[in-house]
């Protein structure tokens, strides 16, 4: 046998691990949207119609799975465009793992916020704290759901 590593850091490759951030992601989403109370997080809130005057003041980006989706499938959580000009569908693997962890960093981060904004709009309202209750648990299992595909 040889002695020598091959070396493999500039190989260029297609998005794998992107790829399979990207589906995973897809796939806790989708889960996170047939939980019973999905509904309290699945779109954005209608302030006006739901008589919150001041929602938009305590919370200053409002966030929903909805808007979590869509951003994941328009590529905007993979934070590292090609260079102009280039194969976008071959990358060094290194930018294959850059993309990768930003994508789901970015998922976690705006999942984060969703339930965060409703434990911080409701948690300090008696007929609204159940909301807040609901942003936990929610968590809790966004928390297990990453825990099982990392």
């Amino acid at each position: 046998g040889s002695s020598e590593w091959l070396d493999l850091r500039f190989e260029r490759v297609r998005f794998i691990d992107a790829t399979k951030a990207h589906k995973d992601c897809v796939k806790i989403l989708k889960q996170l949207n047939t939980a019973d109370v999905h509904v309290l997080f699945c779109k954005p809130v209608n302030a006006e119609l739901l008589g919150l005057a001041d929602y938009h003041e305590v919370i200053e980006r409002p966030m929903d799975l909805e808007t979590v989706l869509f951003k994941l499938r328009t590529g905007q959580y993979d934070g590292t465009p090609p260079p102009p000009g280039e194969d976008t569908t071959l990358v060094d693997m290194s930018t294959d793992r850059v993309v990768a962890t930003n994508i789901v960093a970015g998922v976690r981060a705006d999942l984060d916020l969703t339930y965060q904004n409703a434990i911080r709009y409701n948690d300090d309202v008696p007929e609204r704290r159940a909301v807040a209750h609901e942003a936990r648990r929610m968590i809790k299992l966004a928390d297990d759901l990453f825990g099982r595909v990392s």
